[in-house]
């Protein structure tokens, strides 16, 4: 690069050639993109590139080139204009010399000045204002959250994408658009940490445990005697002190519903359902094992988990292409709600589901992933849709199963 920058810009090459050092915490493992031939500047292989290709390929060669440059230098003026009682400053900047701005055309945001002599008196030409209100930081988008922790020495290169992962598994944050939003689970969560643990969540904290490991891994420091130093000197006064606080019976608010067991108020629990009718839950935090309610909309009431509960007056749900497997009838769309969801299921229009015998042979539960499943495999799976969407997935089962033998499983099925 050094070569074909004395060549082509023998104006903008330092005297010597720079040498990058890498960044604290930085992993040698993630290789880099290295360059190795810069004659093939981005004009010359335009005709050979698409469109996209054409400007990752320019961006990777104009960094390249543009970090063997001298950097631009400039003429810096500033000025301070007394009004009245206030004093206002101008800035402005000469470019002397364009350095790497050569190849990536940038330049200072600075305007130039005019030629201004000390005391002389100025006459206003032009005074205008823009509008403007206080606003709060703006939310973290993925690359600048993962920025942010490369500043501050929380977690490397290789983390990073782990990191985001949890983050959305677990459902500490939302997605909207390209902004990571903070939901009622991650927001009591920080809450919690903040008042038990508020040493875990400090970045300081976190980015000294970081150099520490980077230590051991190098061989610089022995990790038996910092295991033992970190349970003894932290881990086991922080978990003790959590322990004092009374966690389970001070993090969480009380409401005024009675726990059907012990009669004490329920606890109020965030709920991690984003589409849920109410923003929590409720638990007995005194003791009362199972004791969960979630608010059912349809009775307009809080409902024990597990406890599936029908709408009032509900009409017939929408026909599918479906077919019953024990009368013939086509299925019908149900939606009904357990644990603060809104579900969906399809079950025999003519009522084969209201039969013991019949029950779990004509109801279908929505997956997940997309998709229905069923408890159980017979002879006749479930008609495949003409117009596409649900599909059996039984068929090549069946196939395998002895002649008169009904197949079995124990696990849900998907179709």
């Amino acid at each position: 690069m050094r070569h074909w920058l004395q060549e082509n810009h023998p104006d903008i090459v330092p005297a010597k050639a720079k040498v990058f050092k890498d960044k604290d915490g930085a992993q040698g493992a993630h290789e880099a993109i290295r360059p190795v031939e810069v004659r093939f500047t981005p004009e010359a292989m335009r005709p050979r590139l698409t469109e996209p290709q054409h400007n990752v390929y320019t961006l990777i060669w104009q960094r390249a080139i543009a970090s063997q440059c001298a950097p631009a230098t400039f003429d810096r003026s500033r000025a301070v204009i007394k009004a009245g009682a206030t004093y206002w400053e101008a800035r402005g900047s000469v470019m002397k010399s364009p350095g790497f701005t050569k190849i990536l055309k940038g330049g200072s945001e600075d305007s130039e000045l005019p030629p201004l002599r000390f005391g002389a008196t100025l006459s206003l030409a032009k005074a205008w204002h823009t509008a403007k209100q206080t606003t709060p930081p703006p939310r973290y988008s993925e690359p600048r959250l993962v920025q942010t922790l490369e500043k501050l020495g929380i977690g490397r290169p290789s983390t990073f994408a782990n990191i985001m992962k949890i983050l959305k598994e677990r459902e500490f944050v939302s997605v909207k658009g390209k902004t990571l939003v903070p939901t009622a689970v991650g927001l009591k969560t920080d809450e919690t940490l903040m008042k038990v643990l508020p040493t875990l969540i400090r970045a300081d904290f976190t980015a000294q445990m970081e150099a520490s490991l980077d230590k051991v891994a190098e061989g610089k420091l022995d990790w038996q005697k910092y295991l033992i130093a970190f349970y003894f000197d932290f881990f086991l006064p922080a978990i003790e002190g959590a322990a004092a606080k009374s966690l389970m019976s001070q993090a969480y608010p009380k409401s005024d519903i009675p726990c059907p067991d012990c009669g004490k108020p329920l606890s109020k629990l965030p709920s991690k359902f984003k589409d849920g009718p109410k923003d929590h839950y409720l638990k007995c935090l005194e003791g009362c094992s199972g004791v969960i309610l979630f608010w059912n909309r349809g009775v307009n009431d809080w409902v024990k988990k597990g406890e599936k509960v029908d709408s009032p007056e509900k009409p017939p749900g929408k026909l599918t292409d479906f077919v019953c497997q024990c009368c013939g009838s086509k299925l019908e769309e149900y939606a009904y709600q357990k644990d603060g969801q809104e579900k969906l299921m399809l079950r025999c229009s003519s009522g084969c589901y209201k039969k013991p015998e019949t029950k779990e042979l004509s109801v279908y539960f929505q997956g997940k992933k997309g998709g229905f499943w069923n408890f159980q495999l017979q002879s006749e799976p479930l008609t495949e849709k003409v117009a596409g969407g649900l599909q059996s997935a039984v068929s090549k089962k069946k196939a395998s199963a002895p002649a008169g033998s009904k197949a079995k499983s124990k696990k849900p099925i998907k179709v």
